[in-house]
């Protein structure tokens, strides 16, 4: 069995959604890197640990909350000591990113990029979970209102019943249960997938990076790109 634990990140012309999915047992290994980096924030920058509820990756990345004072080289370093320490830990990466300007030019009434993004990343997840015999428990960032939850769930239920849509259709018979949507604040899986999500998509779309961001992006990928199974832009 495995945990998936999914979010999203999203710009003007893009909406991204990532999973990590990780072996339960390996669960605290995953904790035990992002208190790593914590305990790092508050001795080597005297960041102020109460402050902090969640790891957020675009408030890490812009200073501002609890990381505000901090220079861009500080709070690089702090992504690179997460991203060190979490890069040695067994885990699968899937990534999706729904164009929307292309989809509306193409489509009349194109779906939500939500709703597109995650069926397409529990595609790519079953379809792993398919290749090694295994099933995973998808646990999502809480988002909108309960009967827009509900909607996502009837979906999942849809799929693993009578198939996915579109070029390449799936039963998707290695999701297991529903999918479960908790408060980030309340799980680490959410904020490290929130962190890597904001990562993947800010190399991908941002067109005027500084030095030290080209610098970084270039040492991110090499720590993240053995553990990515999938990753797509569509369409």
């Amino acid at each position: 069995m495995r945990l998936g634990f999914v979010d999203e990140s999203i710009s003007d012309g893009r909406h991204f959604m990532g999973c990590l999915t990780i072996s339960p047992a390996t669960c605290s290994q995953l904790n035990e890197a992002v208190n790593g980096m914590l305990t790092n924030a508050a001795n080597s920058h005297g960041i102020d640990l109460s402050s902090v509820r969640e790891i957020h990756g675009k408030e890490l990345w812009r200073g501002t909350g609890p990381w505000t004072g901090l220079s861009e080289s500080e709070r690089i370093a702090l992504f690179e000591d997460l991203l060190r320490r979490i890069s040695i830990i067994d885990f699968d990466l899937f990534f999706i990113g729904i164009d929307k300007e292309k989809m509306a030019q193409r489509y009349r009434e194109p779906e939500p990029p939500h709703e597109i993004a995650l069926k397409f990343l529990l595609e790519a997840i079953d379809r792993k979970l398919e290749r090694t015999g295994n099933h995973a428990l998808v646990i999502c960032d809480e988002i909108g209102s309960p009967t827009e939850q509900n909607r996502y769930r009837e979906r999942l239920r849809e799929y693993r019943k009578f198939g996915t849509y579109g070029l390449m259709p799936r039963n998707l018979r290695q999701i297991a249960d529903t999918l479960h949507f908790v408060p980030s604040d309340q799980s680490y899986g959410i904020q490290v997938i929130d962190i890597l999500t904001f990562v993947h998509r800010r190399r991908l779309v941002h067109s005027q990076p500084s030095p030290a961001e080209i610098n970084f992006m270039i040492a991110m990928r090499s720590m993240i790109q053995p553990h990515i199974v999938s990753e797509r832009i569509w369409p």
